[in-house]
């Protein structure tokens, strides 16, 4: 990008992205003055900067408390939202599939075992999906 812009264009373009995942004044802060969650949107802004058409996200709320955990689900909802790219989210909590997800593509040992909704995905009673939804040990799902 630096070929191609100013550096008063790239300021821009990066004061734009941060200000769109809520960190608006932070461009001269180094990493280990912001929090956790401060660092995992600084991660979104910089995903963003190019405008992709799909933005994939691995465990985008790992190692977060509940508060964090909400705050990063509403900045991909936003960010689905407002750059219209698809978003593919991968991850374990329950409450980011809520909060995130239009479809639920679920995976066990290489294969799909569920396809559907978040409203189906806890709605659905096989072994699978009950296990994973209940977060029992009770089930074909094996922790090695």
């Amino acid at each position: 990008m630096r070929g191609r812009y100013t550096r008063k264009e790239l300021e821009k373009i990066v004061a734009e992205k941060l200000e769109l995942v809520g960190l608006s004044g932070i461009e001269k802060k180094f990493p280990s003055e912001l929090s956790g969650g401060m660092q995992k949107r600084v991660s979104f802004a910089r995903a963003i900067v190019t405008e992709p058409k799909i933005i994939l996200y691995d465990e985008p709320t790992a190692g977060l408390d509940p508060i964090s955990s909400t705050l990063i689900e509403d900045y991909i909802v936003r960010l689905k939202n407002e750059t219209h790219a698809a978003s593919i989210v991968v991850t374990h909590q329950m409450s980011t599939i809520r909060r995130t997800a239009d479809s639920v593509l679920m995976l066990y040992n290489g294969h799909a075992v569920f396809e559907g909704s978040p409203d189906e995905l806890c709605r659905e009673e096989t072994p699978y999906t009950k296990q994973f939804v209940e977060a029992t040990l009770d089930g074909p799902m094996k922790m090695n």
